[in-house]
């Protein structure tokens, strides 16, 4: 019974003497000063109580402390609720439900900073969307990518093509500098391309949702080449969907020394990646509108063409027009047609008539093109056929003529 008082005195002196220090010294305006507040209420707390749960090292952040000072409070309200007629048990209770009071004024600092952050993060990805909002071209917007995402807060990010189910590195950004970021895009360039079945991604794929895994780097579900270079351990993969289809995979990492990812930041790339769809389809739309403009233009000249070579023809009426002395239709002089590739070759076969002209193969394109290596053949033999060529070697001299 002696040493229960004992040890019970001990907690309750402990307690009394750590509630003494008042609530002001615990607050501060600064992220830093604020974990350090939460920390301490949790050791001294927790040492005065008896109770070894441990204080988590700040890098787990503020939701983390958060959840522990709840847990905390849980049990100093279980202590305070079996005081009784005993002067010392009263209070000795007395002072854990002053470290109570205090505990919880520092949780709710934690969680209006939290909110803050929240906060702020939104607005830096809605002005990352506003910017990539201005791209031209979808090679730019999908370079973009990476750095916005970086700017986010993350180490690293990257973005991939997905085509039939593989997946295709296309872009990095790592804050280690733009080496490690080249590095990430070769791995993954490496063919034959890694197949997305059997994979984290492939659920990512199927149900067009962003995931969080952690404790990764010796599972067996992760791409096998990019994570003996990432060595990443915890990462965030969402989808860039257009249409109704995922195209792209966006991947996000932090280091280990840093905050842990959480449900927030799983959130919030989905959000991101959401927005960056949409950027990808209004891109996608522009281009088919362009396309469609060319396709009228050069539908108009070839008519116009052929409505000049059928006035040309013998026997052939033309439309009423001044006369001469001696009642002869009098000739309107007209512009020779201009007649080149535009007029033959359809948007995609320019620019496969391009690149074989540079003297890449068949695969070279495809990758160039994000199409597989058996269309960009089809394309290549279509541009032959309509340029009357035997070889690639002719249609390669005939475009740069």
């Amino acid at each position: 019974m002696n040493d229960y008082r004992d040890v019970r005195d001990h907690r309750r002196c402990s307690i009394l003497r750590y509630a003494g220090y008042g609530i002001g010294w615990l607050m501060d305006d600064s992220t830093e000063s604020l974990l350090w507040s939460a920390q301490r209420v949790l050791e001294s707390g927790l040492e005065s109580l008896g109770v070894h749960v441990g204080s988590p090292p700040p890098a787990h952040g503020l939701a983390f402390l958060e959840a522990k000072l709840t847990a905390f409070e849980g049990q100093l309200r279980e202590l305070a609720a079996g005081r009784s007629a005993d002067d010392d048990v009263a209070q000795w209770a007395a002072g854990a439900e002053l470290l109570l009071r205090e505990s919880a004024l520092v949780r709710n600092d934690l969680l209006t900073r939290e909110l803050g952050r929240r906060h702020e993060a939104m607005d830096r990805v809605q002005k990352a969307l506003q910017r990539l909002r201005r791209a031209t071209s979808v090679d730019e917007l999908v370079c973009s990518i990476p750095y916005e995402v970086a700017g986010l807060g993350y180490d690293r990010a990257l973005f991939s093509w997905v085509d039939q189910m593989r997946w295709i590195t296309h872009s990095a950004h790592s804050l280690s500098g733009p080496e490690e970021g080249r590095l990430f895009v070769q791995v993954g360039q490496q063919r034959p391309f890694q197949h997305l079945r059997g994979l984290f991604e492939f659920e990512v794929v199927q149900r067009r949702a962003t995931i969080l895994r952690q404790g990764v780097r010796e599972s067996a579900h992760v791409h096998p080449e990019l994570i003996k270079v990432t060595q990443s351990d915890t990462y965030i993969a969402a989808p860039l969907v257009s249409g109704r289809a995922v195209v792209g995979l966006v991947h996000v990492d932090r280091h280990a020394d840093k905050d842990p990812l959480g449900e927030f930041d799983r959130e919030l790339i989905s959000v991101f990646c959401e927005g960056a769809g949409i950027a990808l389809e209004r891109i996608r739309a522009l281009e088919g509108i362009s396309s469609l403009q060319r396709d009228i233009s050069r539908n108009s000249d070839s008519l116009n063409t052929l409505l000049e070579k059928l006035g040309q023809l013998p026997g052939a009426r033309t439309s009423p027009g001044p006369e001469d002395q001696q009642g002869d239709v009098v000739s309107v002089p007209k512009a020779q047609p201009s007649f080149g590739f535009d007029s033959m070759l359809t948007r995609r076969e320019e620019q496969v008539l391009e690149l074989l002209s540079r003297g890449l193969t068949n695969g070279q394109i495809g990758d160039r093109l994000y199409i597989t290596e058996a269309t960009a053949k089809v394309h290549v033999k279509n541009v032959l056929r309509k340029l009357g060529v035997a070889n690639r070697t002719e249609a390669a001299a005939l475009y740069r003529q």
